[in-house]
C-alpha cells in the first residue's frame, strides 16, 4: 500500500473537520452579530445562510451568483469533455491491455472522482455550485474558530491582568532585610538599656492629597523616648542617653496608595478605582505587617539569644510569602480594574459582538488598559524606608556590639544569587559594573528612550513624544512670528515717527539714530529666529508626524490589510471552486483525490485557519513590541555613547539620534506587526503547503509611501513659506531677491 503523503494527511484533516463540525458547534459557529459574516452578505447575499445551516435564496441575489451560474455550466462542459476522453481512452486501454480502464487509470477511484466532480459543480438556486457553497461554509467555520479565539483572549485579559500577568516590582528579600535591620536596632537598644527604650508602632493613616483624593498609608516606626517636637534642638545634640533617643531612631517603613485615578485616559470612574486601590492597599498592608512581625521575632532571636536558632532560610522564606501575597493582591486588583473598565466603556462587549474582524481596531484600547494596569502594579508595590539614626546610636558601645553580632550572623548565611550559592558577605563584591553612558550623549534623547522603552507599550510612548514635538513646534513658530510682527512694527514706527528725544540739543539726532539701529537689529534677530525655528520644524516635522500619527495607526493598517487579504483569498477560492471541482474528474493519479485537486484542499485549509492565525499574529506582535522596547532600552544608549564618545553633543546630535530612534522604532513596528500576515502566510508550510503571499506588506508599503510623500511635500511648502516670510518680515526692508527665488520655488513645487 502506498504511504500517505503530507497532502493526503491534510486532506484527511480537512474531511475530519467537516465530519466533526457538529461536535464542535460552540467553537466553530460564529455568532449572528459577527461583522465579517455581515460583510460577506454584500458579496454572497443570502447564500451566507449556509454558515448557520439555514436555507439560502430561491434565486441568484448577487451579481457573483449570476456569473457563477454561467461559470459552473462552463466547468460542467469541461468535465464532460474530460469524461468523454476518459471513457474513450478507457475502452481502448481495456482492449489493448486486457485490464479494465487500463493500467494508467484506477478502475475504482476514477468513476467515483468523476461522479463527485459532477455533483460538486451542480449549480444551486443561488447560482453558486455545491463546491462554492462548501468553500463559503468552510470559511464561515473559520470565522467561528477565530471568534472563539478572540473571546478566549479577552476573557484571559479579564482574569489574569491584560496582555500578560502584572509584573510585581518588589524585592521581597531586600524589604525583609531592611525591616530586619530596624528590628535588630530596636532589639539591641532595648537589650543594652535593660528596658523598653525604643518602641515599635504600626499605624494606618488616611491623608488628603492635593488633587482632592484620599490616600492611605501604613507606617512602621521605631522611636525612642525623646520628644519629637524639639526639632532643631535634637539635631544639635551630639550624644544621647538610651532613655532619651529621638523619634524614628531605628528607622521607618511606609507603604502608601493613592485613590487618585491612574491617568487622564483612564477607563475607570474615580470612585470605583479608589475602592479597588483601597482594597489592594489593605492586602498589601497586611502582607507588610506579617513580614514585619516575622522579622521582629527573628531580630530578637539574633540579638538576645547566645546561640540563636538560625537556619539561614528564614529571610528568604518570609520574603517569598510576602511576594506571593502581593502578587495575589495585584492579580485580584487588576482583574477588578479590567472588569470595571469594560463596565464603563463596554469596549469588550462591543469587541465580542463584532467578532474577530474588529480585533485590530481595539489595539490602542488594549495596550492603554494594559499600560494603566501595569502602572498600577508598579505604583502600589512601592515601599519606602528611612534608615536608623546611626549618629544617635554610635555613642553606646553595647548597642553597636549587639548590632554587629547580629549582622555577622546574617552575613554568614548562604544566599542564592546569579553566581550560584554563596555567602551573603560575598554577594556585594560580585555586582556587575554599570558604566555611565550619558556624559557624552544628549540627555534629551536619554529621556525619550527611557520614557518610550520603559513604557508598557513603546508605540503609545513614542506617539506621546510625537504630539509633544508637534505642540512645541507650533508654539515656537507662533512665538517667533509674533516676535517678528512686533519688532517689524516697532522698527517702522521708530523710523517714521518723532520722539521727545530728538528735541535734546546736540543729542537728538544721535539718539534717533541709535533708536533706529536698535529697532532694526531687533527686527533682524526676530527674522532670523523665524528662519531658525522653521529649519528646526522642517527637520522635525516628518519625525513628529511619523511618531504621533503613523506609528500608532500602523497596527490597524496592517490588520486592515490582513482582513482585506482574507476577503481576497475567499473571493479567489469561491471563483476557483468550480474549476477545482472539475479537476477531480481528471483520471490520472491514484487515491480518492488526484494530484491536480490536492492543492485546493491546502488553500481551503489556509482559508479556514487564516482569521485565527491573524489573531495570533496580532497579540504576538503586541507582546513583541514590549520585548523590543526593553531591548532598545538596553542597547541604544551604549550604541549612542560609542558613536558619540569623542564628540560634543548639541542640538544637531539630538535631532540626528531622534531621527535614528524614530526610524528604528518604525522598522521594529513593521517587523513586529508583520506577524499579522506572516504567521498565516507561513505556518502551513510545516505541513507542506505553499507560502501564501496576499500582498499585505506591499499594500502597507504603498500607504507608507503616500504618507511619506505627503509629509515631504508639506515640509517643502513650509520651508519656502517659512524662510521667505522670515526674510521678508513685515517691514519695508524686504529682501526682494530672496522673495523672488522663494516664489519661483513655490511655483515649481505647485506644478509637480
Amino acid at each position: 500500500m502506498k504511504p500517505l503523503t503530507r497532502i493526503d494527511i491534510a486532506l484527511l484533516l480537512f474531511l475530519l473537520i467537516v465530519v466533526s463540525a457538529p461536535s464542535y458547534a460552540t467553537v466553530i459557529d460564529p455568532p449572528f452579530t459577527d461583522k465579517s459574516v455581515e460583510y460577506l452578505k454584500y458579496i454572497y447575499g443570502e447564500s451566507t445562510n449556509i454558515i448557520f445551516h439555514t436555507a439560502g435564496p430561491g434565486a441568484p441575489d448577487t451579481i457573483l451568483g449570476v456569473m457563477s451560474a454561467i461559470l459552473n455550466i462552463g466547468c460542467l462542459l469541461f468535465s464532460g469533455i474530460i469524461i468523454g476522453y476518459t471513457a474513450l481512452s478507457g475502452v481502448m486501454n481495456t482492449a489493448h491491455e486486457g485490464q479494465v480502464m487500463g493500467k494508467a487509470y484506477n478502475s475504482m477511484w476514477v468513476p467515483l472522482r468523476t461522479t463527485l466532480a459532477l455533483a460538486l459543480m451542480l449549480p444551486m438556486a443561488s447560482g453558486f455550485s455545491v463546491m462554492q457553497l462548501g468553500v463559503l461554509w468552510f470559511a464561515g467555520k473559520g470565522i467561528g474558530l477565530a471568534d472563539s479565539t478572540w473571546e478566549a483572549a479577552l476573557n484571559h485579559m479579564d482574569t489574569s491582568g491584560t496582555l500578560y500577568p502584572p509584573t510585581v516590582h518588589v524585592d521581597g528579600e531586600n524589604i525583609a532585610l531592611r525591616l530586619l535591620g530596624m528590628n535588630i536596632c530596636q532589639a539591641a537598644v532595648n537589650q543594652a538599656a535593660g528596658e523598653v527604650a525604643v518602641t515599635r508602632s504600626i499605624k494606618g493613616h488616611v491623608i488628603d492629597l492635593p488633587d482632592g483624593a484620599k490616600g492611605h498609608k501604613t507606617v512602621i516606626s521605631f522611636s525612642g523616648k525623646g520628644s519629637s517636637f524639639l526639632g532643631g534642638y535634637w539635631d544639635k545634640i551630639t550624644s544621647y542617653d538610651l532613655d532619651e533617643l529621638p523619634a524614628n531612631v531605628c528607622g521607618t517603613s511606609t507603604i502608601s496608595v493613592s485613590e487618585s485615578t491612574i491617568g487622564s485616559n483612564s477607563y475607570l470612574t474615580p470612585v470605583k478605582e479608589g475602592e479597588i486601590r483601597r482594597d489592594a492597599y489593605k492586602e498589601l498592608s497586611t502582607a507588610l505587617t506579617v513580614l514585619e512581625d516575622e522579622m521582629h521575632v527573628l531580630a530578637y532571636n539574633l540579638v538576645t539569644d547566645e546561640s540563636p536558632s538560625w537556619s539561614g532560610n528564614e529571610i528568604a522564606d518570609a520574603a517569598a510569602v510576602f511576594e506571593s501575597s502581593i502578587t495575589d493582591a495585584i492579580t485580584t486588583a487588576t482583574s477588578a480594574l479590567n472588569k470595571e473598565a469594560n463596565k464603563n466603556t463596554g469596549w469588550k462587549d462591543t469587541a465580542l459582538k463584532n467578532g474577530w474582524i474588529d480585533a485590530g481596531t481595539w489595539y490602542i484600547s488594549i495596550v492603554r488598559l494594559n499600560e494603566q494596569v501595569q502602572g498600577f502594579a508598579k505604583e502600589i508595590t512601592n515601599v519606602e524606608f528611612t534608615e536608623p539614626n546611626s549618629d544617635a546610636l554610635s555613642d553606646s558601645d553595647s548597642v553597636v556590639g549587639l548590632i554587629k553580632k547580629a549582622n555577622l550572623i546574617l552575613t554568614e548565611r548562604t544566599v542564592n544569587s546569579k553566581y550560584g550559592a554563596i555567602k551573603a558577605s560575598e554577594e556585594s563584591g560580585l555586582e556587575d559594573s554599570k558604566p555611565s553612558y550619558w556624559p557624552q550623549v544628549s540627555e534629551g534623547i536619554g529621556a525619550i528612550i527611557n520614557s518610550s522603552a520603559k513604557a508598557e507599550d513603546p508605540i503609545i510612548a513614542m506617539a506621546q513624544i510625537g504630539h509633544g514635538l508637534i505642540w512645541t513646534m507650533e508654539a515656537a513658530y507662533i512665538a517667533s512670528r509674533m516676535l517678528a510682527v512686533v519688532t517689524g512694527a516697532t522698527s517702522e514706527a521708530v523710523k517714521e515717527g518723532s520722539t521727545p528725544l530728538e528735541l535734546i540739543p546736540g543729542l537728538g539726532g544721535l539718539l534717533k539714530t541709535g533708536s533706529v539701529f536698535l529697532a532694526e537689529t531687533a527686527k533682524l534677530i526676530a527674522q532670523d529666529a523665524v528662519q531658525i525655528v522653521t529649519i528646526g520644524i522642517i527637520l522635525l516635522f516628518p519625525v513628529a508626524l511619523s511618531l504621533a500619527f503613523y506609528l500608532p495607526t500602523l497596527p490597524y493598517f496592517m490588520w486592515a490589510m490582513g482582513v482585506a487579504g482574507w476577503f481576497v483569498l475567499l473571493i479567489e477560492a469561491t471563483i476557483a471552486a468550480p474549476i477545482w471541482a472539475a479537476a477531480h474528474s481528471i483520471p490520472e493519479g491514484d487515491g480518492a483525490i488526484n494530484n491536480h485537486a490536492k492543492a485546493g484542499y491546502m488553500i481551503c485549509l489556509s482559508l479556514f485557519m487564516r482569521p485565527t492565525l491573524m489573531l495570533f499574529g496580532l497579540f504576538s506582535s503586541m507582546i513583541l513590541m514590549v520585548v523590543m522596547g526593553r531591548f532598545v532600552l538596553l542597547t541604544f544608549q551604549p550604541m549612542m555613547a560609542s558613536v558619540n564618545a569623542e564628540h560634543t553633543s548639541g542640538i544637531v546630535t539630538f535631532i540626528a539620534f531622534l531621527m535614528i530612534l524614530t526610524s528604528l522604532m518604525i522598522a521594529i513596528a513593521h517587523r513586529a506587526f508583520g506577524l499579522i500576515h506572516e504567521i498565516p502566510d507561513k505556518v502551513l508550510r510545516y505541513i507542506g503547503a505553499m507560502n501564501e503571499n496576499l500582498g499585505e506588506a506591499a499594500s502597507e508599503k504603498q500607504g507608507r509611501q503616500v504618507f511619506s510623500g505627503g509629509v515631504s511635500r508639506v515640509g517643502y511648502k513650509m520651508e519656502n513659506a517659512g524662510l521667505s516670510a522670515g526674510r521678508r518680515g513685515l517691514g519695508k526692508g524686504s529682501d526682494s531677491k530672496m522673495t523672488t527665488e522663494s516664489n519661483k520655488r513655490n511655483s515649481e513645487l505647485s506644478t509637480t
